[in-house]
């Protein structure tokens, strides 16, 4: 709330006369607004500086600090309460973290007849400015690839855990799996119904599959 005062100031002359003069003088109170900005989303393992802005008396974080910035990494509700020349102010931001990578993969199998080529395509997804420095590919049958996007040959048939292994610039190894079920289909020779022929003729037969 503004508060008005009227100072008067009182003087005698050598004769006597009496001299007065009077000043109004406004006060306002200190603003203590505080605005720790919008809610954000940081990758796990940033750090986010929140900072009260304002040249107080005194700051109470949740957190228990009492500093006007402080450094927080996970994802929570974050109030300060800030006073200055007795009055008070308060805020809270909301901190989510994410993942800086999603890893994920596809494949295509390419064939039903052992052995079996299989297409895998790795389909990863960044955020902050990740980058994949490297990747481990485990197929399941006791071998490993470091391709982006390999092609495995399987010599049996059987069910295999893929497992896909990724590092990040930052040093963080991610890891997904997936079952694949490699399915032998023998090929069926087929070289038609009966047929008669004469002496001495011939005639072409065809096993019905490629070889």
């Amino acid at each position: 709330t503004k508060m008005e005062f009227i100072i008067r100031s009182t003087k005698f002359d050598k004769i006597g006369n009496v001299i007065t003069k009077s000043k109004l003088v406004a006060s306002a109170p200190c603003r203590t607004n505080v605005n720790l900005g919008n809610d954000t989303t940081i990758c796990m393992g940033d750090v986010l500086m929140l900072n009260a802005g304002n040249a107080a008396d005194s700051y109470m974080w949740s957190t228990g600090e009492t500093t006007r910035e402080i450094a927080v990494q996970d994802a929570g509700d974050y109030w300060v309460r800030v006073e200055k020349a007795g009055r008070a102010s308060s805020d809270t931001v909301r901190v989510e973290t994410v993942f800086p990578i999603n890893p994920g993969f596809d494949f295509n199998i390419k064939g039903n007849c052992l052995p079996i080529d299989v297409q895998f395509e790795d389909k990863s997804q960044l955020r902050c400015a990740q980058q994949i420095v490297q990747w481990r590919w485990d197929f399941g049958d006791g071998t490993t690839s470091a391709e982006q996007h390999p092609v495995h040959t399987y010599s049996r048939s059987d069910t295999f855990a893929v497992r896909l292994t990724i590092i990040t610039s930052n040093g963080m190894s991610v890891s997904k799996s997936r079952k694949i079920f490699i399915e032998n289909i023998p090929p069926v020779a087929n070289a038609g119904s009966d047929i008669t022929i004469c002496k001495g003729e011939s005639v072409q037969l065809d096993a019905g599959i490629d070889s």
